[in-house]
């Protein structure tokens, strides 16, 4: 096993520990309301900004970086470590689909898969990714790329994270860390919305108020809005100032339209 593997299996050792230690402080409403928690919890989640960190990649750049690395790197999927920790706390009855293989794993992160217990995990090919991508987008998933340092080797998973139970997001939500925003920010249509307040329902952190506006500092740019708005009045428009994380400088590279409409996410099913 390689040294940057061997890390990452450390870390697949704690993480249960961590999520745990997270878990709780996120079911505290003392850390979660009250001012000076919330204060000491947010001190704590900046901690994480030396673990592995996320950024949130829209679907659409991320199966064009899948595609990039399918030949450098074995890829595995695997069930979702923060739900496993979830159910053991609260009970499996309260978690909705815990075999659904939404932790994706390549480079380093494969020791990690091996830390969970990569016979949990299998090996996934493009088109594989393809048509679960746009499931998880269906789902209604934030896509997220965790990594460690600059070096793509370190890039190693990438997690379709639900809002009910993924620890870093729900951190994001509680405490404004914990993960950071795409290059885009959503944007509307006003000559195409109908008013139907679907990307109200579908935004997983209440970007989007009742009036329909974003609030682009909470906006984490995903696209479900974009991809469930019926009439198209959606897009992911370039972010203004967007600065890529230390750890996530290949972000740049993908980030090549000005905007994404949902066409983009489309043409994920049909191998394009």
């Amino acid at each position: 096993m390689k040294i940057r593997e061997k890390l990452a299996y450390i870390y697949g050792k704690l993480e249960p520990r961590l999520l745990a230690v997270f878990n709780k402080l996120l079911k505290s409403k003392f850390f979660t309301r009250n001012k000076v928690g919330r204060g000491v919890a947010k001190a704590v989640a900046v901690i994480n900004w030396y673990l592995p960190y996320g950024v949130v990649i829209p679907y659409p750049l991320l199966m064009k970086y899948l595609e990039k690395i399918s030949g450098e790197t074995e890829i595995y999927a695997g069930p979702c470590p923060c739900k496993k920790v979830y159910a053991k706390k609260f009970g499996a009855d309260k978690v909705e689909d815990p075999d659904l293989l939404t932790d994706i794993v390549f480079f380093a992160g494969i020791g990690a898969g091996k830390a969970y217990g990569i016979e949990n995990y299998r090996k996934v090919d493009l088109e594989w990714l393809r048509k679960n991508l746009l499931l998880y987008t269906e789902k209604k998933l934030v896509p997220t790329v965790y990594a460690c340092f600059r070096s793509k080797k370190f890039i190693f998973v990438l997690c379709n994270c639900d809002p009910r139970y993924c620890v870093p997001l729900r951190a994001y939500m509680a405490w404004g860390k914990g993960i950071s925003s795409s290059p885009y920010v959503s944007a509307r249509d006003k000559e195409k919305c109908e008013y139907c307040m679907q990307c109200f329902s579908v935004c997983p952190v209440k970007a989007i108020g009742k009036d329909l506006e974003v609030d682009a500092n909470k906006c984490l740019g995903c696209g479900l809005c974009v991809y469930h708005c019926p009439t198209g009045a959606r897009f992911l428009d370039r972010r203004e100032g967007w600065r890529a994380p230390r750890f996530a400088k290949f972000v740049e590279g993908l980030a090549e339209k000005e905007v994404l409409v949902k066409e983009d996410w489309e043409v994920i099913g049909n191998g394009r």
